[in-house]
């Protein structure tokens, strides 16, 4: 779509610069990341490789995932996490609601501690729930 080729222009724009590195700021455009590397040898840094590669080293076994609700359906995260033996612990269907809503809400510029409160309390449910 329209999202993937703004972003290829992005990587092919950047190549005037000589990164390094490439990466990109957001989950779910991890799922198109084959198709955003398409046509450019840029060095790219996957978001998703990089936490999977971090928790392992850290010996966690189980993590719990907050994110949008389209990166936790599309499971993008759990192939990663699971090809090193952890387990991805993932919010309830009315905890994903609530991400969604306060990513929304930052988003538009109303942060603070009503938001964070309901991130926090989220992750806790998921510490109960296993996560490490």
């Amino acid at each position: 779509g329209i999202a993937i080729q703004i972003i290829k222009q992005a990587m092919k724009d950047a190549e005037n610069f000589d990164p390094v590195v490439v990466g990109m700021a957001c989950n779910t455009a991890h799922l198109f990341e084959s198709k955003i590397r398409e046509g450019t040898d840029l060095p790219f840094v996957s978001m998703i490789r990089i936490v999977t590669e971090s928790v392992s080293a850290q010996g966690f076994r189980k993590v719990g995932l907050i994110a949008s609700p389209t990166t936790v359906k599309t499971k993008l995260y759990n192939e990663s996490l699971a090809c090193k033996g952890i387990e991805c612990i993932v919010p309830s269907k009315a905890e994903l609601l609530q991400i969604e809503d306060v990513i929304r809400k930052v988003i538009s510029g109303e942060t603070g501690i009503e938001q964070s409160n309901k991130l926090k309390n989220i992750a806790t449910r998921l510490i109960e729930r296993g996560a490490e």
